[in-house]
């Protein structure tokens, strides 16, 4: 929401639209020709669509667009790879591309300041990190049917621009790749596991959720290179099921995913959510507590305690 206050403010002193003024002082400066932040001037032949994964873990074309001007100054850049690139590059040259300046050098120096001893990894509107020994600044961003990222290493003058009109793509392993080929170095392999999610949910679905249950274990067992068991597979299956009014499916995935991963404070939340919408207040009181002897920075935990306990 900071964003789209701060979009407002600069419409009220500038004079201008926000989406004129950074057209006019932005994109048209660095030649970021087929970028524009309102729909209705993007070329409709060059946008993509939404894809999701639908009920039965199958991609389809969203029923949502996520964006709208409302949200304009946070998040409706439409784009492609070589606007984007120049992006990249003004910014690598801190604020200047091809004689256009968009930015004073010393912006930067504030800009690209960790925010704090606890926020070492965040500055201003950027993220700072390290590729191997490399410092890296980046942004990603993620909406129903789109992922997208940004890493750049200004030391090196690399940069990865990485978009996909599809939520679920792997772009984190594809950007570092591209990362590691870009300084010369062998990447790690690509490797992209059927979500064992799909493999339980239709497995409830045919049969019962007992069967499930064995048919996941049976297969972590002797085939656990064959599918990604990752935590949130089981957690996002056990929201579908929650959506779906189907609580004791759901409650069985969050135990499972508890017993599979017991250190994690996450696990424990969504189990403790699951057993509050099924009514069983004195589970859900456990779990959040667990959830937050494992995070006591899980500002949900402590909510739901609150409201379970009349506080």
């Amino acid at each position: 929401m900071a964003y789209e206050i701060l979009g407002d403010v600069i419409a009220k002193v500038s004079g201008e639209t926000f989406e004129g003024y950074v057209g006019q002082h932005i994109l048209t400066p660095l030649g970021m020709k087929s970028s524009t932040l309102l729909v209705k001037e993007a070329d409709p032949q060059l946008l993509t669509s939404p894809h999701v994964l639908d009920d039965a873990y199958e991609v389809a074309v969203s029923k949502i667009f996520p964006y709208n001007r409302a949200h304009s100054p946070s998040s409706t850049l439409y784009s492609n790879v070589l606007d984007m690139a120049r992006w990249a590059m003004a910014n690598m040259n801190r604020g200047e591309l091809e004689g256009k300046r968009i930015l004073q050098a010393l912006t930067y120096d504030v800009m690209w300041k960790p925010a704090g001893e606890q926020w070492s990894h965040i500055a201003i509107s950027w993220f700072l990190g390290k590729y191997g020994e490399y410092p890296t600044v980046s942004h990603g961003g993620r909406d129903v049917g789109f992922v997208s990222n940004l890493v750049m290493m200004p030391g090196q003058s690399i940069a990865v621009v990485m978009m996909s009109n599809f939520d679920r793509a792997s772009i984190g392993d594809v950007t570092r790749a591209a990362l590691a080929v870009a300084l010369g170095l062998k990447p790690e392999p690509i490797v992209v596991k059927p979500p064992i999610a799909k493999t339980i949910y239709k497995t409830i679905l045919n049969q019962d959720v007992e069967a499930a249950i064995k048919l996941y274990h049976d297969l972590k067992k002797n085939q656990p290179d064959a599918h990604d068991f990752r935590e949130p597979q089981l957690n996002d299956l056990g929201y579908k099921l929650l959506a779906q009014k189907k609580f004791k499916e759901a409650i069985a995935m969050f135990q499972l995913n508890v017993e599979a991963y017991p250190s994690s404070s996450n696990v424990y939340d969504s189990l403790g959510e699951a057993y509050m919408l099924n009514g069983d207040k004195a589970l859900a009181i456990k779990n959040y507590e667990k959830s937050l002897e494992l995070d006591p920075a899980n500002g949900n935990a402590v909510e739901m305690l609150k409201k379970l306990r009349g506080q």
